[in-house]
């Protein structure tokens, strides 16, 4: 005869499956309407469960699926519902365990996608605050939120699309690594946190303002001091106990010192700006062309016009894709690196190949720590007309016995003379004293002037080399 814990037992085992059954059928009443080709919801959790345990099993392949997620959210309640339901049902103890497993792991990965959305929500709508939400969130910018970022910009068709997203994760990027730097070096904090509590202790906000202008023409407002900036505005905008005349304060201080950093961008930042925001290349080489000509000193130059030299911009040009490319070897950020080069990085690379190949001399090391040639220095006084009238006929008028260095060095410099002659356009006038060159007894010097003349050649028009140069 059963004892009374045997039948409780058995009432409850029973009662177990009644409720079992019951929301089996609630499940399948719910999801009976087809919902995609033929299936029903229940039909179609069973085909993604499937899916997911053996066609694509790997966790990878599930986060690009879950990008889409207008698709996702539709299914997603029913497929964990589902793996829940035939979990329990489920009388092989190893398929159990895996349902269990995909549903943990899926539930995951799903809640890692949400709070992507979230992070990359935020950016979007205070893209001028990126520096405060990195600050404030920089744990969420992982490896994985990059890898978001390349998913979800291989599901647009718009190539203008893929390029913003390319743009806003190179700037996100270029953030956390500045970010990252700056707390690496913590002597350098406890000076802007000097200059902080100084800034703080102002009289007045208006005195506060003035003194982080003071810094900026001084220079000092470096990138510690703007971390601190950036990151007690982060602080005061989320806070729900900070008074909102600290919070006004704050913001104040914060939008003050952006407006000081685009005061210390140095010039060739600004030129840089002004050449990638060209959209026809040969216009931008055009004005890269008139960038490196300001023409003489006496002459009157347009006033809002930008002038440099290829070593220069060559510079900063440089320092922009180091800065970008930096710290190649972690591996948390691989993904960002993954993703295609924005529009502006890849007219970076174009600008830097072209200034290389066409402006800059490729001086030895020994040579790179000299002064400027004598040659350019001349030409650079006299301005673009006089040194095609003046300066240039000159090697024309050497002869062998002139000293060997002297004619190397006009050789060699020739090749790269093009903006201190007024450009592509009067390329042609440096083709007669480099033939000349190519005669001298020196072979050294005719090597150098025969490699010039391709150097200019292959910087003129078709048409125009044919008219001054083919015999």
């Amino acid at each position: 005869m059963a004892s009374n814990r045997e039948r409780h037992s058995k009432r409850e085992n029973s009662s177990q499956y009644v409720a079992t059954d019951a929301c089996l059928d609630g499940v399948e009443e719910k999801d009976d309407a087809e919902v995609a080709k033929g299936y029903t919801m229940t039909q179609f959790c069973d085909k993604m469960i499937e899916y997911f345990m053996h066609d694509k099993t790997e966790t990878k392949d599930w986060r690009k699926l879950l990008v889409f997620r207008d698709d996702w959210m539709k299914y997603r309640e029913s497929f964990f519902n589902r793996c829940q339901v035939r979990a329990d049902t489920e009388n092989d103890p190893s398929m159990k365990q895996k349902l269990n497993l995909l549903a943990r792991k899926m539930k995951k990965i799903d809640d890692e996608v949400e709070k992507h959305i979230d992070l990359l929500k935020e950016i979007q709508d205070t893209p001028m605050d990126l520096n405060a939400v990195v600050a404030r969130r920089r744990q969420d910018f992982t490896g994985e939120f990059f890898r978001f970022l390349n998913e979800l910009s291989d599901t647009y068709d718009s190539l203008d699309e893929r390029d913003a997203m390319a743009r806003l994760g190179a700037k996100c990027l270029s953030s956390v690594r500045v970010y990252d730097s700056t707390v690496e070096h913590l002597d350098t904090l406890e000076v802007a946190q000097s200059k902080f509590d100084d800034i703080l202790r102002s009289s007045s906000l208006e005195a506060a303002c003035d003194k982080i202008k003071s810094l900026a023409k001084r220079m000092k407002l470096d990138s510690s001091l703007i971390l601190l900036i950036n990151r007690a505005w982060a602080v005061a905008k989320d806070s729900t106990t900070m008074k909102n005349e600290v919070k006004d304060i704050m913001y104040h201080i914060y939008k003050a010192t952006r407006k000081a950093l685009r005061t210390m961008a140095p010039q060739e930042i600004k030129l840089l700006k002004y050449l990638l925001n060209i959209m026809d290349p040969e216009e931008r080489f055009q004005a890269l062309a008139t960038a490196f000509s300001p023409g003489a000193e006496h002459e009157t130059k347009d006033p809002d016009a930008m002038y440099t030299t290829p070593k220069e911009l060559h510079k900063w040009i440089k320092m922009l894709l180091d800065a970008y490319h930096l710290n190649k070897e972690e591996t948390d950020l691989i993904e960002a690196r993954k993703m295609s080069d924005p529009m502006i990085i890849q007219r970076l690379f174009i600008l830097k190949e072209t200034i290389e190949e066409e402006y800059m001399k490729q001086y030895s090391e020994k040579d790179a720590n000299q002064q400027e040639p004598k040659f350019s220095t001349i030409a650079r006084a006299f301005g673009e007309e006089r040194t095609r009238k003046e300066l240039i006929p000159f090697p024309s008028e050497t002869s062998d016995d002139d000293d060997d260095e002297v004619l190397l060095a006009m050789a060699e410099e020739l090749g790269v003379f093009i903006p201190y002659v007024g450009g592509v356009v009067c390329a042609h006038v440096l083709l007669p004293p480099l033939e000349t060159l190519c005669t001298v007894e020196e072979t050294c010097v005719r090597d150098k002037a025969v490699e010039s003349l391709c150097q200019i050649g292959s910087q003129m028009k078709e048409s125009d080399t044919v008219h001054w140069f083919v015999p």
